[in-house]
Parts: C-alpha cells; structure tokens; sequence
C-alpha cells in the first residue's frame, strides 16, 4: 500500500473500524460496486447492479457518525489576517483569519467530518445470486457500507514538519477547528513540505467490504456464506 493510503487507512480502521477509501473523498465509491485488492487498495471494476440487473441492491441510509481525529504531535495555530497569531478565532468574527496545523511526527493526520452512511441490507441475498453467477469470480470483493464525510477536512502526511494553513473567514474556521463541516469560501495548501489536502468537499471516506464463501446445506436451508473482510487487505493482483 503506498505510504499516504497507510497512513490514512491505519487512522480510518482505528476510528470508525472500516476501510480506507482511497483516494479519500474524490472517489466515485457505490454499494454494490465490486473489484479486486491491489497495493492494499480495492479498486472498482464495475458495480453489480450494471453487471446483473436481475439481483436487486437493498441499499438504505445507515446511522449518522462523526470522525475528529488529529494525530499526536500535531499543533494548531490561529492567524489573523495580518498574520498575528490569536488565541481564538471567535473574536475575529467575519473577518479574514488562518489555521496552520503544523506536524511535528512522520505519518500524521487531521481528519474532521460529519459523517453519513449508506449500507446493503440484503447482503445474504446478494451473496446466494452472486454465487450462482458463471461470471462472478470468487476473489472479487463488494462494497456493503460507505460513510461519506460531509464537507470535511482531511490532511495527511509522511513527512516530519510538515506545515498545512487553512485561509478563510474566522467564523467558518471557527467551525472547522470544532470538527463541523467547512462552508465555502475556505482555501487549503501545504505551506512546508508535502501531502493530501482536502478541504471542503463531500465524498466517500471509509467502505466495509465482503465476499462470497462457500455452499453451504443444512436441514432447512441452502445457501452461500459470505465473509466481511477485515484487517489488512491481501491483494488480488
């Protein structure tokens, strides 16, 4: 897994027992969407219900969540416009201000969002159908659960030292140091060194995937298991 993904994976199975979605946010993630692992990484080849139309995706909205993690080591400092440092921002109102998160550590993070979910829940179902399928191979792997982080914030880093400042309202900064959602109008960028910024925008940042086991026969029933996978992925490629 490239070192980012590691990073930003370690913090998302530790806080929310999920998988990384990567890349975080910018992705185009769905329930139902199946593929292969490669560099610790799932990558989508197609979602089911455009490869099988007949087996019918029970996808509904989950529980609602919030992620407010900032990794040891890392400060928070507060700008007003003329670069004065403040030891808060509410004073400052609606006027220009910054948030520099510097990172003192290697492998760092700052991952802020409101959290909403979308889950399958006819898994069993999707599995027997799945299993009947000539063309589904057995190592493929599906997503069965997003969260998706509402106007979020994520910063990560492989670098000691490294600088991120946040520019924008002092209100709306406000918020963001609170873990809220960022409202437009905010701008982000590594100042010192290197990363991933993003800063404001909505998408997928953790998925739960499983897949298809084996027959399985008893005196009532028949059926195929499935597996939710966890841990560290093995690849596939």
């Amino acid at each position: 897994m490239p070192g980012l993904a590691k990073v930003f994976d370690n913090v998302i199975e530790k806080e929310l027992q999920m998988k990384a979605a990567w890349f975080p946010i910018t992705n185009d993630l769905k329930v139902g969407d199946f593929g292969l692992i490669e560099d610790g990484i799932f990558r989508p080849m197609g979602n089911i219900q455009n490869r099988y139309p007949d087996i019918k995706l029970d996808v509904q909205l989950g529980r609602e969540s919030k992620v407010d993690f900032t990794s040891e080591g890392t400060s928070l400092l507060k700008f007003d416009a003329d670069g004065e440092a403040v030891a808060a921002l509410e004073a400052l109102g609606n006027l220009k201000a910054s948030l520099k998160f510097q990172f003192s550590r290697t492998n760092s993070c700052v991952i802020k969002a409101i959290l909403t979910s979308q889950e399958l829940k006819n898994i069993a179902d999707v599995t027997d159908e799945l299993y009947k399928k000539a063309t589904w191979k057995r190592n493929y792997k599906v997503v069965s659960k997003i969260f998706i982080g509402q106007e979020a914030v994520v910063i990560c880093t492989r670098e000691a030292g490294a600088e991120y400042e946040i520019s924008g309202s002092a209100d709306i900064l406000s918020e963001i140091e609170k873990g809220g959602k960022v409202k437009a109008g905010v701008s982000g960028n590594f100042s010192r060194k290197s990363g991933l910024g993003v800063v404001g925008e909505t998408g997928v940042l953790a998925i739960e995937l499983f897949k298809v086991g084996n027959r399985f026969f008893d005196d009532k029933n028949s059926g195929a298991t499935y597996e939710i996978i966890a841990g560290e992925l093995e690849d596939d490629l």
